[in-house]
């Protein structure tokens, strides 16, 4: 799954959210969507990302499931503090009531809370889990093309040394016996030289040198 796929995910979650949370509501009840929906909504989206860029990464370990529970925690904890903040303390002091009756008490306030918060942090992680597996799937193929690019320069840089010395002998040979044929021989043994170590380092090379090179 590459970044594009990740975007139009979290904007088709997210539309899905705002759909069912404030569009949906106002045509069923032919009213105007409450307060209390934007709030929710609001506290969802800080937390969706909050536990899918700090928590997830940071505590998320299949090997030390304690951390992953801590983390899990913490979300939950955020996802509370915040909604209380917004609903039972800023709502409250705006229009004189929250959400919840007043004489609610917290620890049953952040109980009831979790099952709200469940399937925001739930497909937060998911999400962040795809994109975690997307991009080390991504460096292994990477890592494997670039070992094969590795491989494939090294066999086309190699010349085999008895090569190389069979042919420094036979001009050696010619040199020695003042051919007319030295220098060519020593001229096509250089072309071929810049050729293996030059030329090669291309992507793409002509067809015609690589005949001329194999001849």
């Amino acid at each position: 799954m590459n970044k594009k796929q990740i975007i139009f995910l979290h904007i088709f979650y997210w539309f899905l959210n705002i759909a069912v949370s404030i569009v949906l509501p106002f045509f069923v009840e032919l009213s105007k969507v409450g307060v209390l929906n934007y709030t929710f909504l609001a506290v969802s989206i800080v937390v969706f990302y909050f536990n899918y860029f700090f928590i997830v990464p940071l505590f998320f370990n299949p090997k030390k499931l304690y951390l992953s529970v801590i983390g899990y925690i913490l979300s939950v904890t955020c996802f509370v503090l915040l909604r209380y903040v917004s609903e039972e303390l800023v709502l409250k002091a705006i229009r004189g009531f929250g959400n919840y009756h007043p004489k609610t008490v917290f620890w049953f306030y952040f109980y009831d809370n979790i099952y709200y918060s469940g399937s925001t942090i739930f497909i937060s992680t998911l999400f962040c889990l795809f994109k975690i597996f997307s991009k080390s799937e991504e460096e292994k193929v990477n890592l494997v093309n670039e070992k094969k690019s590795a491989e494939i320069q090294a066999l086309k840089t190699q010349i085999n040394p008895h090569f190389i010395f069979n042919s420094l002998n036979n001009i050696y040979s010619l040199v020695y016996q003042k051919s007319d044929k030295a220098l060519p021989a020593i001229e096509e043994l250089s072309e071929l030289l810049r050729y293996s170590t030059k030329d090669l380092q291309q992507d793409f090379i002509p067809l015609k040198r690589e005949v001329g090179y194999i001849e």
